[in-house]
């Protein structure tokens, strides 16, 4: 029984030695110029955390900027109930054309138009709605912000507002959304 447990635990040695190349990877790191630097942790997770908190605060100035910008436009903002569809101009992201002029972005790793964002409306949401067309009309401006928040911080990918009515509007605009 001893001799039987021996041929199997070489067996095994032999196979995870031939699936691993475990032998090789040990010659290779006992011949290799590898050092290894002693690192202070708490340095490394103060350094870290900094970079986190510098990234989220970007972020949160973003979707900062793009509140106060909705709060604003929506103060100001005169309801007309006499709206109609072709006195609101908008992307629907449903409906592509050829004259929307997109380029592949590596950031977003899709075609994109960086000026304007797309709308979404969903299929059961009467598009011609004066309720979403005012919406829509209302939140126009919220564009200028999501490209200025794009020229702050180069890393910054999708930016949404979704309305109460039901639409939402995404940054930027993707042909494939």
């Amino acid at each position: 029984l001893e001799s039987w447990s021996q041929n199997i635990s070489n067996h095994l040695i032999d196979l995870l030695d031939t699936s691993t190349h475990f032998h090789e990877l040990k010659q290779n790191y006992e011949t290799s110029s590898y050092t290894t630097e002693e690192i202070n942790g708490g340095t490394l997770l103060e350094e870290v955390a900094s970079a986190w908190e510098e990234m989220l605060e970007l972020k949160m100035e973003a979707v900062k900027n793009i509140v106060e910008n909705l709060e604003e436009s929506s103060k100001h903002y005169e309801y007309d109930p006499k709206i109609e569809p072709k006195n609101v101009t908008f992307v629907n992201s449903k409906n592509f054309t050829d004259d929307i002029v997109v380029e592949y972005n590596e950031l977003f790793r899709s075609f994109v138009n960086v000026s304007y964002s797309s709308i979404q409306i969903p299929t059961d949401i009467y598009e011609g709605d004066p309720d979403i067309l005012n919406s829509i009309r209302a939140t126009d401006s919220v564009d200028e912000v999501f490209v200025k928040n794009a020229q702050r911080d180069d890393k910054l990918i999708w930016q949404y507002f979704g309305s109460a009515t039901g639409f939402y509007r995404s940054y930027p605009d993707d042909m494939q959304s």
